[in-house]
């Protein structure tokens, strides 16, 4: 894996520490009444996806999905 590839998968891996983070002590309850959390966690997501759809293709390991 090249430091780029590493850049674009600690990116990702920061973003889902995040979404962990902000998720850890709080209940269905809790996500469900907050609407801050929930509109924070798209974007999380969100980030996740476009990093991933823009890695460089050296990190999936020449596997393409079918269509």
């Amino acid at each position: 894996m090249s430091p780029r590839d590493l850049v674009y998968v600690g990116h990702m891996l920061d973003m889902a520490r995040k979404a962990v983070a902000k998720t850890r002590d709080g209940s269905r309850e809790q996500y469900d009444a907050d609407e801050n959390l929930r509109l924070a966690l798209i974007h999380l997501v969100q980030v996740i996806g476009e990093i991933a759809s823009a890695r460089p293709s050296s990190l999936d390991g020449g596997i393409r999905p079918c269509h």
